[in-house]
């Protein structure tokens, strides 16, 4: 009987011949069914839209099952600082009630699933035995701010979170003799501000730092450190391979320090901040010619002539901020047209921006300054999104040709300006996400009106955190009767999703006052609040 798959033999044929002969077995493959693309369940947006979308999602649980959906949910999650900071802790201990020590009976209340970074404040940290062995192996950043630990202690909780990238100690008092006897690979930032030893033998609490992260990136020192008892020298020349972003005191800067970052032939520095700014210009041109992919620099001067050498000779300079000691030409501008970001502390200097410019400029921050012409070198920077104006005097009316449409974020804190500027600024940035008001004692709402557009109102709180004003939370208005459309010389309109923050306003004697009406034009919708 014949097999499925095979031929029948012929009629005579021997078994010889059956072993001869070969019969192939042609197996046809099925066709291909073209099946009807189905349309795909998660639409193509960009990942901007996709972050702003998530914004709005509550809970941090819901946000770890979205980022099982797919590969590009958890992208956009895991980029946003925003997003990701839903999954950060912060406990604050409480010296008055005798829950400041974190010892073995400390348990933290009403941890989320995931923890990326954890802030610990106020604390007598003794042990962190139970608890965070669990939350450690997660753990991207570890904050300690004004906290009292042991070197002992401290190394157990960093050997605890393999996976941990920046480390802060703020105002820490450190105390012990123990030494590291292992490393975090994936370490990339770390800060020291103001931290102490308490042992009866001092003790260089940041020996053999190099060691523990062996691929630091980022390294911030702040006060509280003696270059003659520490060897901040040997770290960077260990690092220098991998460390990209550099931020020392003044006492750990200088002459002798710089000249020491010169010869360390694999450095390559992206950002460095220099209070102590060389006064020759040979020296910092022999820096600037080893380190000329610097994009971010911060430092403290007040000669001209080393800024416009530092724009020749860093094109890639991205980020630049000043804080000014003394009369500065701003012409070095024109050296820099790549530069993003620019902040200038003025120390109470005049400064004057005429016929300077820089087209690529996103933010800008200038501080106690007094300036005639800032504006019109602000007309010169159409891409301008963010503008902070803190404690400056802005000189006399100025008319704004052209709208800053592209300003997103604007903060105006303190400035002393004719109320036709203040009027002048906001009715050209009619597209702002967020504006930040504070300490503007000359205005008020007879001079200006702010308007709200369409559902949803406005996000708008002051300095303490007051609800909206609606029927249940309602204000009183200063002066009965007062119509704010009669007596306001200027109204401006924002969008309906821009959030707006009111800080402390007063008037000559000290007095808070209150200052703008914001109306919505749907009856019935949250109008904003008084400062």
């Amino acid at each position: 009987m014949s097999t499925p798959g095979s031929r029948k033999r012929p009629k005579g044929a021997t078994n010889d011949d059956a072993a001869a002969a070969t019969f192939t077995i042609r197996h046809q493959p099925n066709r291909a069914v073209k099946r009807p693309r189905l349309p795909d369940p998660v639409p193509r947006f960009p990942p901007e839209i996709w972050e702003y979308i998530f914004r709005y999602v509550s809970e941090p649980r819901h946000l770890l099952r979205l980022r099982l959906v797919c590969q590009c949910w958890r992208d956009v999650i895991a980029g946003s600082p925003t997003l990701m900071g839903r999954f950060n802790v912060r406990l604050v201990g409480d010296k008055r009630t005798n829950r400041d020590r974190i010892d073995g009976a400390f348990v933290p209340v009403g941890l989320p699933p995931l923890v990326v970074k954890v802030t610990l404040r106020k604390y007598s940290i003794l042990t962190v035995d139970g608890w965070w062995a669990d939350v450690g192996l997660k753990l991207r950043e570890l904050r300690l701010e004004s906290c009292k630990v042991a070197l002992g202690v401290l190394y157990g909780m960093l050997r605890a979170a393999p996976n941990l990238k920046v480390l802060v100690l703020d105002s820490v008092r450190l105390s012990g003799m123990d030494e590291p006897d292992f490393q975090l690979g994936r370490m990339e930032s770390l800060t020291v501000c103001h931290a102490s030893y308490e042992g009866k033998v001092w003790r260089d609490c940041l020996a053999g730092f190099e060691r523990v992260f062996p691929r630091l990136e980022e390294l911030t020192l702040n006060t509280g450190f003696d270059p003659a008892q520490t060897d901040i020298l040997h770290a960077i020349r260990t690092l220098q391979a991998t460390l990209k972003h550099l931020d020392l005191p003044r006492k750990f800067s200088g002459a002798a320090f710089l000249a020491e970052l010169c010869g360390m032939q694999q450095l390559r520095l992206k950002s460095i901040t220099l209070e102590n700014f060389p006064a020759e210009v040979d020296q910092w041109t022999r820096f600037c010619r080893m380190q000329p992919q610097l994009e971010m620099l911060t430092v403290t001067v007040n000669n001209s002539q080393l800024l416009t050498a530092t724009g020749q000779l860093l094109p890639r300079l991205k980020s630049l901020s000043l804080t000014v000691i003394g009369p500065l030409d701003t012409s070095f501008l024109a050296t820099m047209p790549a530069l993003e970001s620019l902040a200038i502390d003025g120390q109470y200097q005049n400064l004057s921006f005429h016929g300077q410019s820089c087209p690529n400029l996103l933010h800008f921050t200038l501080s106690d300054v007094q300036t005639r012409d800032v504006l019109h070198f602000l007309q010169r920077s159409p891409k301008l999104e963010r503008l902070a104006l803190d404690d400056c005097q802005l000189g006399f009316p100025v008319s704004i040709a052209t709208p800053f449409t592209n300003l997103r974020h604007l903060t105006l804190n303190g400035i002393q300006c004719p109320n036709a500027v203040m009027c002048n600024i906001l009715r050209n940035c009619s597209r702002l996400e967020q504006l930040h008001l504070a300490w503007l004692k000359y205005l008020d709402d007879g001079v200006l009106l702010l308007k709200v557009g369409q559902y949803p109102s406005p996000s708008c709180t002051d300095s303490y955190g007051t609800p909206p004003v609606t029927s249940e939370y309602p204000r009183t208005v200063p002066d009965e009767g007062f119509d704010a459309r009669q007596q306001c010389n200027t109204m401006v309109t924002f969008p309906a999703s821009i959030r707006i923050v009111l800080e402390e306003l007063a008037d000559d004697s000290g007095r808070v006052v209150d200052v703008f009406r914001l109306e919505s034009k749907v009856p019935g919708s949250a109008s904003g609040t008084w400062s």
